[in-house]
């Protein structure tokens, strides 16, 4: 058995044992070269996506911090991440789900809406076309009143998905028919 360290960075070491008998205690100077760069690169591939993880982790936390729900659909992995404000409203917790239960708590939300068939006709526009935008006023008898839905497709770096954007436009609502009735 035979062992040899490669520092990688300060707080970084990698130790590589060799178990067969047979295997030379040292290694070539090239050998060992070209295992130190190998190594390395792992190791910044490794800082990267740590970095990348960390991202990931303050992007999650702005968006479920908006006061806007936002689903997104990866029709890929049959998946959609729901943030704070769209898991509220479609009844799911935060986080990811498959692609059904987030089907299931649409059309629970939109029974719901009290112009739930105008809804569907607009919705039933993303089976015809998957490329298409839509957008929509849901209306509710309880709160929130007024729903704005829209719906784009999503291209970036090779990922196509759709986002859902759910905006409660409630209170603009009750702003504007109380200007309305202040002028009849």
């Amino acid at each position: 058995v035979a062992a040899r360290s490669f520092p990688l960075g300060e707080d970084l070491v990698l130790t590589v044992v060799w178990c067969d008998p047979t295997a030379p205690v040292d290694l070539a100077e090239d050998r060992e070269r070209h295992a130190l760069e190998e190594v390395t690169e792992v190791a910044q591939l490794t800082r990267q996506v740590h970095f990348l993880e960390g991202d990931v982790e303050r992007l999650r936390a702005v968006v479920n911090g908006l006061p806007d729900g936002v689903a997104t659909i990866n029709p890929g992995l049959g998946l959609v991440a729901v943030n704070k404000a769209a898991g509220a409203l479609l009844q799911l917790p935060v986080g990811i789900h498959p692609e059904s239960d987030f089907r299931r708590a649409m059309t629970a939300l939109m029974r719901r809406a009290v112009n739930a068939a105008e809804i569907s006709a607009i919705i039933g526009k993303l089976e015809l076309d998957p490329t298409a935008s839509v957008q929509a006023m849901w209306r509710f008898d309880g709160d929130p009143s007024h729903l704005l839905v829209a719906s784009k497709p999503v291209e970036y770096e090779g990922f196509r998905g759709r986002t859902w954007v759910f905006c409660n436009e409630s209170a603009s609502a009750r702003t504007l028919e109380r200007l309305a009735h202040a002028h009849d």
